[in-house]
């Protein structure tokens, strides 16, 4: 098995030199392809520039590019959050958001493949060197998600670069440009060769799936370490009933599971539950609802008092904890949302690396270690 590392889109002044000397050709193919017409990805949604529902919308609609601007039967379809941010052959294709930089790149698409076979993809958005933005509007100085996710998305689908300066596969973008969410003919003749369609007659219209949580209801508050069923309903014009393609995720805890129904064990916190479903043809419907696990109660020990600020570095949160009145303990357990994060040495203070991107609340207690004396409970909003 080989393993390829793609070129990377960067910025137009740094290739300008590119542009210049390109022959006047047309799209390149790595020599593989998808050994199947729908293909999965998963998005790890943090980042350090817009909403992570944001970013994900974004990156879906770089993928439809591909299905909807051609007569492909071919389509990359969203299979919901993950955790992951290393690139590596798992056989999962993920995209995500980096706080670094490599060289100019905007962003970079890795591969691997076994003779014609694709195997596996991972695309990174460098987000240490640019800010990223959504939508057609507000862009200073960075790039439009959708625009970028639609090249390297063309480089997972097994397109090289093209040479055809108006080509959404052109090795090259500018600030703000939202040219290459619009695929070129040189574009669609690509996709087009490497996925011919399958027939001459036009597509059949596909119509989207509908989508509902039937539970539990939103705004609906728990307690920490019960299980919750997650149930929910979807419907398609042309496939039927998909419940059971139902992708599960929570905006604290990442995916959840697949299906009609799943039980889940939700940690303290506020949930943003997502119910998203993609029927055959790649399209795609989802609902939401919040969900509020309560943490555990404890008991205060008067005289303890404990404060908390949110503090980011870099993007990533920080919680710095400081707390007096607690002389007579050795040692404290900090306490992350009703569960124990770490114990240590009663200095008055403490540094949790939560090294999270993006908006969320925790809630903090200190307590005399392995007992249940513990301070007043804070909350740290970044």
């Amino acid at each position: 098995m080989k393993r390829k590392h793609v070129a990377r889109l960067v910025f137009a002044i740094a290739a300008a030199a590119l542009a210049v000397t390109a022959k006047p050709s047309a799209y390149v193919l790595y020599g593989w392809k998808w050994g199947k017409l729908q293909v999965p990805y998963y998005i790890n949604p943090a980042n350090s520039d817009v909403s992570e529902g944001a970013a994900v919308t974004a990156i879906q609609s770089g993928a439809d590019a591909w299905r909807l601007q051609t007569s492909t039967p071919f389509s990359l379809y969203y299979a919901g959050y993950t955790g992951g941010n290393t690139v590596t052959n798992n056989g999962k294709n993920e995209v995500f958001f980096r706080n670094t930089s490599n060289g100019g790149a905007i962003a970079t698409t890795y591969y691997w493949s076994s003779g014609s076979q694709a195997v596996d993809a991972d695309v990174v958005f460098w987000d240490g060197s640019y800010t990223f933005f959504t939508g057609s509007s507000g862009c200073n100085g960075g790039f439009y998600i959708e625009d970028v996710a639609t090249h390297e998305l063309g480089h997972m689908l097994g397109l090289d670069h093209s040479t055809v300066p108006s080509a959404t596969m052109y090795p090259s973008g500018g600030y703000c440009e939202t040219v290459l969410r619009s695929l070129d003919p040189d574009d669609v003749q690509a996709i087009e060769a490497l996925y011919p369609p399958t027939g001459t007659s036009p597509p059949a219209t596909n119509t989207p799936p509908t989508t509902s949580i039937l539970s539990p209801s939103s705004g609906a508050t728990f307690s920490s370490g019960s299980v919750e069923t997650l149930s929910g309903s979807a419907q398609d014009t042309q496939d039927g009933n998909i419940s059971s393609k139902i992708v599960w995720s929570s905006s604290v805890q990442g995916g959840l599971g697949t299906g009609a129904s799943v039980a889940v064990n939700l940690q303290a916190g506020t949930h943003t539950i997502t119910a998203r479903v993609t029927d055959s043809a790649g399209a795609s419907a989802q609902a939401t609802a919040t969900v509020i696990i309560n943490a555990p109660q404890t008991t205060t020990t008067s005289g303890v008092a404990l404060t908390g600020k949110a503090r980011k570095q870099k993007g990533l949160q920080k919680a710095d904890l400081s707390w007096s009145g607690a002389t007579s303990w050795s040692q404290v357990d900090v306490l992350r949302n009703g569960a124990k994060r770490t114990t240590t040495a009663n200095s008055g203070a403490y540094t949790d690396n939560i090294d999270a991107k993006g908006s969320a609340s925790y809630k903090y207690s200190v307590c005399n270690a392995g007992t249940t004396d513990c301070s007043n409970t804070v909350t740290v909003t970044f």
